[in-house]
């Protein structure tokens, strides 16, 4: 049979025409090359049977019928017949050989009237439909098709281009703000190529776009735009061909596992300091939000979805002179008014978000090619500066006016430094936006904060603290610049970022002392963060050092507000409610401290006498020698843990003495949250904080904090913080098997680090990390301190805690801080014999940590 000749000669042109494009051959024609050698099977095997009678057209849809055709995407094709008896041979003729040589397909055999009713039926089907070309066939049946096709789009083309608009925000909501995420979806996304689908499907409709020429030719897109338009495509297409040919099959997200290879693929290279993958990134996120911000003009002019509802519409004005608001868009009454006053160029965007109107698609232009006004004469406008800093200040909203600052290049105008980072991208797995967009979605964290929009967990207090911060505009600079170091090359973007800060604000004439401040903030904005997950909140040496530090209860309140703002804005792999309850406890606790000094001295004494008392009354209910037991515990244990905390041990401890266990457990959960605390008591043995870390680890729970007390009897007691069972429904059985792996280990009966190799066998980490071993001999006077910086897998807790032990040194306390693959694990340690480890010990324990970390990535 011809046709499946046609077929396997197609296959092997393909795979020939993929395999040169791939090494780098015929970019620029490629999808129409590939759409023209499905033309030409379909030519062929039309020709091939010519001697059927029935009259039929065939035509492709989609990216087939656009010339768009991505390597593995659907052969989307359409057979026309004025009578489809006979219809299912000839197809099964023609189709099949592609099925039997593995070619996607997506078909439809209808008539003229039915394609008009499945157009009307739903969107998908119109879309497909708007984009067809003939390829052979009847040519009369066809253009009937094309006609009545388009009598029914010129008798609906507001509420077709609505419900196509109307998808494409339902399509954002769905896929994320890919142009900004570092795994976009490069078809759905934000950004992706179905933005530029919808706005030439859009002008089809409107203006029967011919070609992409004539969104210049009817004046939506400028002479310099156009270009840019097509190249934005091209690039973003060209990578989700290369994404396609490298998985072999359909594929639109750009996963971390494909990113390094396909920036090499397009010829990046290290330069600046970034490596090919960040710059690769970064020229992909600034196209893709070209194209955004080109289909969202477009579709402001064609037409947006309009909310229906009882509520009167009342037309908006303004009353900044050379400003007028049209069709809920704001924009320059003429380009004459910028030169005669250049402030317009900022009051346009105040104006924006006080109106809550977007800038219209002339005025966005105007702004970037008016950016050169802005000059230091501009920027030390007091009027201008009260302005930008009112931007800062708006609320949460939807196009936020500091977004569109950012997409027409005014942020980069006033603030040139802010230009470097605007596309920068951090080459990890929990940054999640560029560093530019990170920055000002931290700002409006700062207002979601402040309002209780945000959702987080301790919404009184954020709002309390952010009251008492004065003068807030301080705060709003601070969190603004405060990654505006990642723009240049050097060890810390802290230190760095804190310098430039200076010479901006300077421009700004800002005063000195606000200078010093924000100054202050950015060089410190990781501290809390590193202090809260790296360091024992509960140690008043940790508060004090804090408190030291910072000095003044205003920058506290400051740099606490800014370090939630960041946190949250890098992404929810890096924002939990463990960190958030770390952060917050920090701040508490040191805000107590520069409040009323430190707990020390007859005040010291005082609160342990009272907390004594209250703890002996609250052991009455359940021991009849609550005095006893309370003289076994340490102060420093009194001192650290919670009236709560301490009757669960003092419970776990009278359970023991009446059980023949090796310990007691208690698990503690509370209502909608993903963490639990495990509490324990044992009889004080060496390595009992590794076995309890490799239990976990077999049962699919991650440690987040430690604590392990000793009491005056050699009892230990411990309170694990852990992740939830991935199984929640039957969460009482797992914590039933993870009470008798302890015992079982305890026994002798499981051999736990047999079992932990099993559970890591086969991890892999697309991202390493060089080891790197930090030790403090000073931040504590009881505790040696070691952070150890790695890659993360499953059963590191436990291998780190066995060459610990092995090295006779004793876990008293555990600070688990992990981003994603990325883990900083930090010990509390002592000798055996309760010392603080010598400088020469810990040096000894540092090289046999890093050398045990080598051996296990070569078996990993």
């Amino acid at each position: 049979m011809n046709t499946a000749l046609f077929a396997k000669n197609l296959k092997e042109k393909k795979e020939k025409l993929c395999n040169s494009y791939f090494n780098g051959n015929g970019y620029k024609n490629f999808q129409q090359n590939l759409a023209g050698f499905y033309d030409e099977y379909f030519i062929k095997s039309f020709e091939s049977i010519s001697s059927f009678k029935t009259p039929f057209a065939v035509a492709a849809l989609g990216g087939y019928g656009r010339q768009e055709q991505a390597p593995f995407s659907d052969i989307d094709i359409l057979f026309i017949f004025k009578d489809k008896k006979k219809s299912d041979s000839l197809v099964k003729e023609i189709l099949y050989p592609l099925w039997d040589n593995k070619f996607n397909l997506g078909y439809s055999i209808r008539t003229v009237s039915e394609c008009i009713e499945e157009a009307k039926s739903e969107l998908f089907n119109l879309t497909s439909m708007l984009d067809s070309r003939f390829i052979c066939g009847f040519s009369p049946i066809y253009i009937d098709f094309v006609e009545n096709f388009r009598k029914y789009l010129s008798l609906y083309p507001k509420k077709l281009t609505e419900n196509i608009l109307q998808s494409s925000t339902e399509r954002h909501a769905r896929y994320g703000d890919s142009e900004y995420l570092l795994e976009p979806d490069i078809k759905n996304g934000k950004g992706g190529l179905r933005d530029y689908h919808s706005i030439r499907w859009a002008g089809k409709i409107n203006f029967n776009l011919q070609s992409l020429k004539d969104f210049q030719y009817h004046g939506y897109l400028s002479e310099s735009e156009f270009p840019e338009f097509i190249k934005s495509i091209d690039f973003i297409a060209n990578v989700r061909n290369l994404l396609h040919i490298m998985n072999k099959k359909k594929s639109d997200k750009l996963y971390f596992d494909y990113q390094s290879k396909i920036a090499l693929k397009m010829g990046f290279v290290e330069e600046k300091g970034r490596n090919p993958v960040e710059n690769f990134l970064g020229k992909l996120h600034s196209k893709m939000n070209f194209l955004n911000q080109i289909s969202l003009m477009i579709q402001n002019e064609v037409g947006r979805p309009k909310k229906l509802g009882i509520k009167r519409v009342y037309k908006k004005k303004t009353r900044i002179k050379g400003l007028d608001i049209n069709n809920s868009l704001i924009g320059f009454k003429n380009s004459g008014e910028i030169l005669k006053e250049p402030s317009l160029l900022i009051k346009i965007f105040k104006e924006s978000g006080r109106k809550k109107v977007d800038l219209n698609a002339e005025s966005k232009r105007l702004v970037s090619e008016f950016g050169h006004l802005v000059d230091d004469k501009f920027r030390q406008n007091k009027e201008n500066i009260a302005d930008f800093e009112k931007i800062l200040s708006f609320p949460y909203m939807h196009n936020h006016p500091l977004d569109a600052m950012f997409d027409c290049g005014m942020l980069g105008f006033l603030i040139p430094e802010f230009k470097e980072i605007m596309d920068r991208i951090q080459y990890n797995d929990y940054h999640i936006y560029p560093v530019g967009r990170h920055s000002i979605r931290s700002v409006q964290y700062v207002q979601r904060l402040a309002s209780g929009e945000s959702r987080a967990g301790k919404s009184q207090l954020y709002q309390s603290v952010y009251s008492e911060i004065k003068p807030k505009k301080i705060l709003l600079w601070a969190v603004l610049l405060h990654d505006i170091g990642k723009g240049v090359s050097g060890e810390s973007h802290a230190d760095s970022g804190a310098e430039i800060a200076k010479k901006i604000l300077s421009r700004f004439e800002i005063k000195k002392s606000h200078i010093d401040t924000i100054s202050f903030l950015i060089k410190n904005h990781l501290y809390m963060v590193k202090t809260a997950t790296r360091r024992d909140v509960n140690d008043e040496e940790t508060i004090a050092a804090c408190a030291l530090k910072i000095k003044s209860v205003m920058r506290l309140k400051m740099l606490f507000f800014l370090t939630l703002a960041d946190s949250m804005a890098t992404g929810p792999k890096t924002w939990s409610e463990w960190t958030e309850n770390l952060i917050s406890s920090l701040f508490l606790k040191t805000l107590l401290y520069l409040e009323h000094g430190s707990l020390s001295g007859a005040r010291a004494i005082n609160f342990f006498e009272k907390k004594s008392n209250e703890l002996i009354k609250l052991l009455e209910k359940y021991s009849n020698k609550p005095e006893k037991i309370i003289s076994l515990m340490p102060a420093g244990y009194i001192f650290e843990l919670t009236n709560s905390e301490i009757i669960i041990h003092a419970n776990l401890y009278m359970e023991m003495l009446q059980s023949e266990k090796p310990f007691a457990f208690k698990v503690e959960k509370k209502k909608k949250s993903g963490l639990r605390r495990v509490f324990i008591c044992a009889k004080d043995k060496p390595g009992f904080f590794s076995s309890v870390a490799g239990v976990f680890t077999i049962n699919n729970m991650n440690i987040m904090d430690a604590r392990a007390f000793g009491w005056k009897n050699s009892m230990a007691l411990s309170i694990f913080t852990v992740s939830a069972p991935l199984d929640t429904v039957y969460e009482e059985l797992v914590w039933e098997k993870t009470e008798n792996d302890i015992e079982n280990v305890l026994l002798g009966k499981i051999n736990i680090e047999k079992a932990v190799k099993k559970k890591n066998y086969g991890f892999k980490n697309i991202f390493h990390t060089t080891d790197k071993i930090k030790t403090d001999n000073k931040g504590s006077g009881f505790y040696s301190i070691m952070e150890v910086h790695t890659n993360d897998y499953p059963g590191l807790l436990f291998d780190l805690t066995s060459v610990l032990f092995q090295c006779k040194t004793d876990i008293r306390k555990a600070k688990i801080a992990t981003n994603v693959t990325k883990v900083i694990d930090v010990f509390y340690l002592r000798s055996f014999n309760g010392q603080k480890l010598s400088d020469e010990n810990i040096e000894v324990l540092k090289n046999k940590v890093l050398k045990k970390l080598s051996e296990i990535k070569e078996d990993l």
